[in-house]
């Protein structure tokens, strides 16, 4: 009969008498040599693409000599990162029952019941157009209204400062990842930029070719790295702006107003796309529109504000105080 205090659990750790339950009992762990046998399998069927993979990444990064080298070689990558996170849980498993052991530790005199209780998030008042998170976000989306009037911005460079944008929602979620899930965050963090970086890569590539890309330039000689860099050069203000926005919304209202509370990583890691789809809906739309009618600043003016209030609206719902 177990008495009250005493805890099953599964260890790695070498044996040692605890202070905390002075009695500890060890007890012979079976192993399920089928299941063990069928998951070693299973690791090395995984690892053989994940090799193959590292290779020709390797090689891609030796030679990143025009854009659609770095972008192969950028999808394959954040592909590899992604992948790799299901053969490497496969190998701790694999260790955890080839050496792993069942421990009974507690002592005998009837411990107190002791109930551990979630955190509430404290109660905030919702964010409205007058916050300061969501006045600076304003502020950043005139930094293109503004290239669009004097500086002479056409879509192309509007459209790749907001590809630039959906990168820095993708960074700040993956720190929002890193304080949700702290230690599981090890394996979250590397299988959200996996399959966030590579849709971004394979978004920049599409977006380069239909609307960056000089149609009186040789296809052959299409995609020279400093010519990208610099439609990235002309846009660093603006990229600037919409970095401290994200950065601040991320301190003072995740942070500060401890959003964190009651979150899920799972939750976490779908939350940008559907932010950045719906913006990049709007902004496809209006480009398109904008391409037939060649190129109008009025239609470009229209297509940043109103993809600016769908972001503004975004922002606040996304903030909205959660219930308890």
């Amino acid at each position: 009969m177990i008495r009250n205090g005493l805890r099953p659990t599964l260890s790695l750790r070498p044996r040692v008498l605890s202070e905390t339950y002075p009695y500890t009992e060890v007890f012979p762990f079976r192993r399920h040599w089928p299941l063990i046998c069928a998951l070693a399998i299973f690791d090395i069927i995984f690892f053989i693409p994940a090799f193959n993979t590292f290779h020709e990444a390797v090689e891609l990064w030796q030679q990143p000599d025009d854009l659609f080298n770095l972008v192969a070689a950028l999808f394959i990558t954040f592909w590899l990162i992604g992948w790799s996170m299901a053969p490497l849980v496969m190998t701790i498993l694999l260790v955890l029952l080839l050496f792993g052991r069942e421990e009974l530790a507690g002592d005998w005199e009837q411990a107190p019941q002791q109930h551990l209780e979630q955190p509430l998030a404290p109660a905030e008042e919702p964010l409205t157009l007058a916050s300061p998170s969501s006045l600076i976000l304003i502020a950043a989306n005139l930094f293109p209204l503004a290239g669009a009037l004097l500086g002479n911005w056409q879509l192309g460079p509007v459209l790749l400062l907001y590809w630039a944008e959906s990168a820095i929602i993708g960074f700040f979620n993956l720190a929002k990842i890193i304080v949700i899930g702290k230690w599981s965050a090890l394996f979250a963090g590397p299988f959200f930029l996996g399959h966030f970086g590579g849709f971004m890569a394979g978004h920049f590539l599409f977006l380069y070719a239909f609307f960056l890309q000089d149609p009186a330039v040789d296809p052959a000689m299409a995609g020279n790295l400093h010519d990208v860099a610099a439609h990235f050069m002309i846009l660093w203000p603006a990229l600037l702006a919409l970095f401290i926005s994200h950065g601040y919304s991320f301190v003072h209202n995740f942070l500060g107003r401890r959003e964190y509370i009651g979150r899920r990583v799972k939750d976490q890691m779908s939350e940008p796309y559907s932010r950045i789809i719906f913006m990049h809906l709007v902004i496809i739309f209006g480009g398109g529109l904008s391409l037939i009618l060649g190129d109008t600043t009025l239609v470009l003016m229209g297509v940043i504000i109103v993809k600016t209030i769908v972001d503004l609206r975004a922002h606040l719902k996304q903030h909205q105080p959660r219930e308890n």
